[in-house]
């Protein structure tokens, strides 16, 4: 019969462990709230987002920390990519330039070889008139 008592009498530890699980359940839920927008917004390349590292430690902290660190990185990356694309711009406007003034001088060449041709076969005729 003893075990029959305790068995039915409320534990008061239980209670309190699923009070604490609830709030933290819900506090989770709030963080993740608003961190979930800011992870879709870069998934799509806006990196603008700012992270806020709560200034209570909690689970999420060393997360939204590494997220934090993460979204610095790719803010570089980012930059350097840039940087890196105008010059590869420059360098082929560049070679575009060389590329035409080559194209134009080849032209030239083959204008002036012909006018060459033709002034040699102008003065074979003039030659053989005399």
């Amino acid at each position: 019969m003893d075990n029959q008592n305790t068995n039915t009498a409320p534990n008061p530890q239980v209670s309190v462990s699923t009070a604490q699980h609830a709030d933290f359940e819900a506090y989770t839920q709030q963080r993740l709230a608003t961190l979930i927008p800011m992870l879709q917004k870069i998934a799509l390349g806006d990196f603008s987002v700012k992270f806020e590292i709560p200034t209570k430690e909690d689970g999420l902290t060393e997360l939204t920390t590494a997220l934090s660190l993460m979204l610095d990185d790719l803010r570089e990356y980012q930059k350097t990519q840039t940087e890196l694309q105008k010059q590869l711009q420059s360098k082929v406007a560049e070679f575009e330039k060389f590329n035409k003034l080559m194209v134009n001088r080849e032209l030239k060449m083959v204008e002036l070889k012909n006018e060459n041709t033709s002034l040699r076969e102008q003065l074979k005729q003039l030659k053989s008139q005399e």
